[in-house]
């Protein structure tokens, strides 16, 4: 029982970033100014939005 909710905490864990979408900011200036003022909040410098 115990490895089986290990198991499912692994898989629901593993894919949830799976879930995430990068968001498309064809102007740099603009990604950039938005990198800046703190909206990557995960810190790769890729602005995403999670569903």
């Amino acid at each position: 029982m115990k490895r089986q909710v290990l198991v499912l905490i692994a898989v629901v864990y593993g894919t949830y970033p799976l879930l995430s979408q990068n968001v498309s900011i064809t102007d740099i200036n603009f990604l950039n100014a938005l990198i800046e003022i703190g909206v990557d909040t995960n810190g790769d410098n890729i602005i995403s939005y999670e569903g």
